[in-house]
């Protein structure tokens, strides 16, 4: 006698269905538990001022470079223009930095 002649019918079936759907439900949730995780651990450790790209380099329509921003500002200038790159989230380059620094000192 084969023991595939003895189907109890669906309802012998039914525990492993709700088994299967139980254990994709679990792996489900992890799976979307994982990405969350991952997610907010992308958007904690992504820093835009690490992105920056050396405008020496690659210079894609920078200005900073031959010193139209930093070129014998006023320290109210240097004061502005540094406001106004913080604000638009610039980051300047090496030398435009230290002029900015060094005009911003100027008066006092």
């Amino acid at each position: 006698m084969s023991i595939f002649l003895q189907a109890e019918g669906y309802t012998g079936e039914l525990w492993w269905i709700l088994g299967a759907l139980i254990v994709l439900g679990i792996v489900f949730y992890l799976t979307k538990r994982a990405q969350y995780t991952q997610r907010a651990k992308h958007l904690k450790n992504s820093d835009p001022y690490q992105e920056v790209v050396n405008d020496t380099s690659y210079n894609i329509n920078q200005e900073g470079i031959d010193g139209h921003r930093s070129d014998d500002l006023t320290a109210e200038q240097a004061q502005r223009t540094t406001e106004n790159m913080k604000d638009g989230g610039r980051i300047p380059s090496d030398e435009e930095y230290h002029d900015l620094k060094d005009d911003t000192k100027k008066d006092r």
